[in-house]
């Protein structure tokens, strides 16, 4: 199956490369394909979540036995904000017994070494922090490299959830100059993507807040009290913007929806 997937992203590759992406199979395990989508031009902002859509059906077509198709790479994100860092965890098969994680910034000695218990890694804080997740008995870490093992009685769907925000969560929480690039990058990813399409609405998304991962957003025009409203946050807006800007965790409405005046659907 890999090579058949390799074929078929070799042949998407001129389009992509059109655009200024580089497209590579990062895994296949057990139909689950992740790719790697990288900018070979500092300069290009494509709509990724209209690349995802054609790239996932043109994958499927080919292949179907595909049942998912994921996405990591420079190309999903806005520029980081300082003391952003991003997290790829390699999907393991359920019967692996490691699983092996990358991040955008070191969080390990420069050396190789392992460490079983919290108390041995005092020194680095996301290793004390994966260490205290039940069911992951060691991690060796180097630099920006972690491979986490596993008790065999605990399952992946366990430990999986629990590793980026411990990974996060262990550097501490977001600084004001964090938090006000978050929002320079959400308004930035609204006004260039998704406001545009909106405005055939006359509708349009603003920023009100973001605090600790939770962004606060207004729907103003023809959004306010639109019937389609939550359709179009939720399927459409939350993806796009919690897929280039992984710091988001939840999107809030701060809508009166009540109060619209001209709703594009009533």
């Amino acid at each position: 199956m890999w090579q058949r997937v390799e074929r078929a992203v070799e042949d998407l590759k001129p389009l992509v490369g059109s655009i200024g992406l580089d497209l590579r199979v990062d895994d296949v395990i057990n139909q689950v394909v992740t790719l790697e989508v990288r900018r070979t031009d500092p300069q290009s902002r494509p709509d990724m979540g209209r690349l995802r859509d054609f790239v996932t059906r043109e994958l499927k077509e080919v292949v179907p036995e595909i049942h998912e198709v994921r996405y990591l790479g420079d190309a999903l994100a806005a520029d980081p904000s300082p003391g952003a860092i991003e997290v790829r965890i390699n999907t393991p098969d359920e019967r692996a017994d490691t699983v092996v994680v990358r991040t955008s910034a070191p969080v390990g000695p420069e050396a190789t070494a392992t460490f079983d218990r919290p108390s041995e890694a005092a020194d680095w804080p996301v290793v004390q922090a994966l260490l205290g997740i039940e069911g992951v008995v060691s991690v060796v870490a180097r630099d920006t490299l972690i491979i986490l093992a596993r008790d065999e009685s605990v399952g992946w769907s366990s430990i999986l959830p629990q590793i980026e925000p411990g990974v996060r969560g262990a550097l501490g929480p977001s600084t004001p100059a964090d938090v006000d690039g978050v929002r320079e990058r959400v308004q930035v990813i609204l006004d260039r993507d998704i406001n545009p399409a909106l405005s055939s609405h006359g509708g349009f998304i603003e920023v009100v807040d973001y605090r600790e991962g939770d962004l606060y957003i207004h729907m103003g025009g023809g959004c306010q009290g639109c019937a389609q409203s939550q359709a179009t946050l939720r399927q459409g807006v939350e993806r796009q913007l919690k897929d280039q800007i992984p710091e988001i965790r939840a999107i809030y409405d701060q809508t009166d929806h009540a109060a619209g005046t001209d709703p594009y659907f009533r």
